[in-house]
């Protein structure tokens, strides 16, 4: 199974981790460089662009906390969204942001940090 992760890797340019609950519903319409991390959730209805990135805080020590997608939020391109933080319904992250913080329902967020 490694093998063909690394095959859709070179291929795609891609990682998506296998622990990662990503359902069938979810859009990527430009699926390159997308990084998902293992404990990434996503629920029904969300779009990915090109290039985001999704996964833990990286701090040694602390419990290594992961984003969760509500359905119908939206990532453009170039986004990274680290930590435990929860993106709400139909939230929209923009272009380049680095989301830190949680996002509520409906709200959309940009830049770096995120806000």
């Amino acid at each position: 199974m490694q093998w063909v992760r690394y095959l859709l890797h070179i291929i795609s340019g891609c990682d998506f981790s296998v622990g990662a609950q990503i359902p069938a519903s979810t859009k990527f319409p430009h699926p390159t460089g997308i990084v998902i991390g293992e404990g990434v959730v996503f629920m029904e209805g969300v779009t990915i662009f090109q290039n985001t990135t999704f996964g833990s805080h990286g701090r040694r020590g602390e419990r290594q906390a992961y984003p969760h997608l509500e359905g119908g939020a939206t990532v453009y391109a170039g986004a990274v969204v680290i930590g435990g933080v929860v993106l709400g319904e139909g939230c929209i992250v923009g272009a380049n942001s680095v989301v830190l913080n949680s996002v509520p329902q409906g709200s959309s967020v940009k830049g770096n940090p995120a806000k």
